[in-house]
């Protein structure tokens, strides 16, 4: 475009407050489909591969929320009412400054690094919307790059793993992979019966260090509950519990 180098973030915030979410939410999906690189998502480096040396492509969703800061907006009798446009809704933002918050949510190629699609949650509520708008667009634009739909693995935090989410998920055509933040299935009296007789295996203990063990639970359907953005989704889903040593009786 003739420049010979990127202008500042000042500079370039100065310029982007005229335009709303809404408003480059169509050229951020448009940026960023054509950045996939056919010939790099075909190499092996950037594929998860089985036990059987299958390779997968698998794409990350995690929100991670952004504090805003709520200064305060000039007021006079010569001034026209003063307008927020940094919307956020108040709530927890941990060490992150900000009286605001708000959510991001991606969809990241694991593997390649590159972004797939985005989407932002000013106001809190259900996340199942932007869960489908996300995987529709990411697996739609892996698929475009001549990516196998059935080698699609979509991976979530405990945030996507109600029945709403995970039907919003499965729908894309991709496999799902994603944290149960379902504890009460533990407590099921087929459940309890079950696990003593479970086969335990060793994990990989990763980065912690800690040790953990994983056995096959079984299939379970799950269903939205009341009041819920899809309260009739129902899914059947495999699941795996892990468990680790108690460091402390507290």
């Amino acid at each position: 475009v003739g420049q010979r180098s990127l202008p500042p973030a000042a500079s370039l915030s100065r310029a982007l407050v005229r335009y709303e979410h809404e408003g480059v939410r169509g050229f951020v999906s448009h940026a960023l489909g054509p950045s996939l690189d056919e010939p790099l998502l075909a190499h092996p480096s950037v594929q998860h591969h089985d036990s059987q040396g299958g390779g997968w492509h698998v794409v990350d969703m995690d929100p991670t929320v952004k504090g805003i800061r709520r200064r305060e907006l000039p007021e006079g009798a010569d001034l026209a009412p003063g307008k927020r446009r940094a919307k956020g809704e108040p709530g927890y933002t941990g060490r992150k400054r900000g009286e605001a918050r708000v959510r991001v949510v991606s969809a990241l190629h694991d593997g390649a690094g590159q972004w797939l699609a985005m989407v932002l949650l000013p106001e809190e509520g259900s996340i199942v919307p932007a869960v489908r708008t996300l995987s529709q667009a990411a697996v739609d634009g892996l698929v475009a790059k001549k990516v196998a739909r059935d080698r699609l693995i979509l991976r979530g935090d405990g945030e996507f793993g109600s029945a709403g989410a995970l039907r919003a998920m499965m729908d894309s055509g991709a496999q799902v992979v994603t944290r149960l933040p379902r504890n009460g299935l533990l407590r099921r009296e087929l459940v309890m019966k079950a696990l003593p007789q479970v086969q335990w295996y060793p994990l990989s203990t990763g980065e912690s260090g800690v040790p953990r063990e994983a056995a096959e639970l079984g299939t379970f359907t799950l269903h939205g509950s009341k009041g819920a953005e899809d309260p009739d989704a129902e899914v059947t889903v495999r699941v795996i519990v892990t468990r680790m040593p108690r460091t402390s009786m507290s």
